[in-house]
């Protein structure tokens, strides 16, 4: 399928069919799309239809701390919290987000039990292993998160205790 691109948004292009599709009926020259843009194969532009502009990918470099069993895969983002960052070292690359996340009960208390430590690593790290929270990330500190199956979401907390720097 050929697509008119109008433009470009959270990963997604949005456009116009440009093409009569072989084998599906329900869709037609003229209609407007979406299509994610990890579908798409190739494109061209030319005078009439600029090449729109794209926005760049975000980079996840900054630090959190994070219970091993969520970055081993044994267990999801079971709560998330935001506080004033404070780890951030002379030689660090990358700041500290200020981001910390939890992994269930279950798992925490067998990382405890086998004395594994929580770890000071990239959030795309644990974006790789868990991305339900994506939508949290901008939060500002002061905040808290818990998972709730029922809603297939995290519930908000206030957590205004976390806006005092650590001293340690």
């Amino acid at each position: 399928m050929w697509v008119t691109i109008e433009r470009i948004e959270d990963q997604v292009i949005y456009g116009e069919l440009d093409s009569e599709p072989y084998d599906m009926p329900l869709i037609q020259l003229g209609m407007p799309v979406s299509v994610p843009l990890t579908h798409v194969i190739s494109t061209t532009f030319h005078k009439d239809n600029p090449r729109p502009q794209t926005p760049a990918n975000r980079q996840f470099w900054d630090r959190c701390f994070v219970d091993a069993c969520v970055v081993e895969g044994r267990s999801h983002v079971d709560y998330l919290y935001r506080e004033v960052p404070d780890m951030t070292q002379d030689k660090d690359e990358h700041p500290d987000s200020g981001w910390r996340f939890r992994g269930t009960d279950e798992a925490v208390d067998a990382d405890a039990a086998n004395d594994v430590p929580p770890v000071y690593i990239a959030i795309g790290k644990v974006l790789n292993k868990d991305d339900r929270w994506l939508h949290l990330i901008d939060e500002e500190p002061g905040v808290a998160f818990q998972w709730d199956d029922a809603s297939q979401d995290y519930i908000r907390f206030e957590r205004p205790d976390l806006l005092n720097a650590s001293a340690d």
